[in-house]
């Protein structure tokens, strides 16, 4: 008798992969990364770049101490949409590097 297997999507095939691999929390900083823009709009994010993400935090680099204000005043606004983009809670915090 034949067994006929789950199918899965790929999505879901492409996590098992990276996690298994290790590399699942470097993948997910590097698509946070590219999503800055997106996110924060050009106007901010060209005052504002992304420099890394380590241990789930997202180290900025603000153009002035007045832009690092009032990111921090909107620090858990940004995280949760840039996690939500994400569809995971992966961002826990961000800093001014």
């Amino acid at each position: 008798m034949r067994r006929v297997k789950k199918v899965e999507r790929i999505d879901q095939v492409i996590k098992r992969i990276l996690k298994g691999c290790g590399i699942e929390e470097e993948v997910m900083g590097e698509r946070c990364l590219k999503l800055w823009p997106e996110v924060m709009g050009k106007r901010v994010a060209d005052k504002n770049k992304p420099l890394y993400v380590k241990d789930r935090i997202l180290f900025i680099r603000s153009e002035s101490p007045v832009w690092a204000k009032e990111l921090s005043f909107s620090k858990k606004d940004i995280i949760k949409k840039i996690n939500s983009r994400l569809d995971k809670r992966f961002i826990k915090d961000i800093n001014n590097a």
